[in-house]
């Protein structure tokens, strides 16, 4: 189980990353390739025992019902899904399972299954090593005071009126994201007066939602909330990139070359992951069922975007640093400078192109 080996792997056994995802993936794709062989020659033997046919129907209805929900409504794209995304009764198992349930071909299912598996491997190896960094840079105390203001964030949205509700709570999600990652990085960047910073940052979940509150009452223009709401996602998208960037900068002693390309790649990929679940799902409001449709325009517009920002920092790094400016932080500035154009071109693909009503 991928889930539990990689950080295994990592963490208790020191293997090097790149050696432990691939020991790990070719591990967790055994099952399912004999599975996915073995499941329907075995289904005339499992329907003929009622015991047994009874079981699996009462599996998928009460333990992966919305799992079947998500395969018929996305297909192939849905199992790969259900493999990526690690949460319970999801993985290469359940996707094994589902893939027989619904007659999926065995060359369609195993390499959903086997992409799936490789983007669930290099998200628990970034998350474990992500993970362990960020408790080593960060005091207990100082997440004790993160956990804190987030639980009376929480409890703060209380005091708005009922209408405003969702909006607010949704303000409330990017600004907890934003917090966690700007704490990181003021740790980092080791900043003049980064007590005061750090007190200001924990601010996040009550200014964030405060400040939607007023603009909905001032900016009477729906496409200038849109406009607000976008920022406050897309200080959210920044804050995740330049935290996971620098975490895995330092902790790889990373800052140039061909593995900035792949470091940044990896930033990035989180980042618009974010941006593109609380832009459709906040920011534009989009209820388009047309989902595989609108993340293929997605991937257009966040792809050109990610290859444009990582050329940027590849060349920049590689070849034109100054000499009297550290490698950590002329990194970090054209960073911010592909950052702001990337801003302006994806608002401008989400709403006209993505999540275009």
């Amino acid at each position: 189980e991928l889930r539990v080996a990689l950080p295994l792997a990592l963490l208790y056994y020191n293997l090097p990353p790149f050696l432990a995802l691939v020991v790990t993936v070719i591990g967790n794709l055994i099952p399912p390739f004999f599975l996915l062989l073995t499941l329907p020659k075995l289904e005339f033997f499992i329907r003929k025992f009622k015991l047994l046919d009874k079981f699996f129907n009462l599996l998928i209805e009460r333990k992966l019902r919305k799992q079947a929900f998500y395969l018929k409504k996305y297909g192939i794209l849905g199992l790969f899904l259900i493999t990526l995304i690690p949460l319970p009764f999801t993985g290469a198992w359940t996707a094994s399972l589902l893939a027989w349930i619904f007659n999926f071909s065995f060359t369609e299912a195993f390499l959903a299954i086997s992409f799936g598996v490789l983007g669930a491997g290099i998200l628990i190896l970034v998350g474990t090593f992500f993970s362990f960094q960020a408790f080593q840079l960060l005091s207990l105390e100082s997440w004790l005071k993160i956990f804190f203001v987030i639980i009376l964030g929480r409890l703060f949205l209380l005091i708005y009126p009922a209408p405003f509700k969702r909006e607010l709570l949704g303000s409330w999600k990017v600004a907890v994201l934003s917090l966690i990652f700007i704490s990181l990085l003021i740790e980092i960047w080791n900043l003049p007066l980064k007590e005061i910073i750090f007190m200001g940052a924990l601010l996040l979940p009550f200014l964030f939602p405060f400040s939607l509150y007023l603009g909905v009452g001032i900016l009477k223009s729906a496409s200038w909330i849109q406009f607000l709401k976008y920022l406050q996602v897309g200080v959210s998208n920044v804050s995740i990139d330049f935290g996971i960037a620098n975490v895995l900068s330092l902790g790889f002693n990373i800052f140039s070359g061909i593995k900035v390309l792949l470091l940044n790649f990896i930033s990035l990929s989180f980042a618009v992951l974010n941006g593109f679940y609380f832009n459709k799902t906040w920011t534009f409001d989009s209820k388009s069922l047309k989902v595989k449709e609108e993340f293929l325009r997605f991937i257009l517009v966040v792809g050109s975007g990610i290859l444009l920002n990582s050329l940027l920092v590849y060349l920049f790094t590689t070849y034109l640093k100054p000499g009297f400016i550290s490698s950590l932080l002329w990194f970090n500035i054209i960073k911010a400078i592909g950052g702001i154009l990337m801003i302006a071109w994806n608002f401008l693909g989400y709403k006209f192109l993505v999540f275009k009503s």
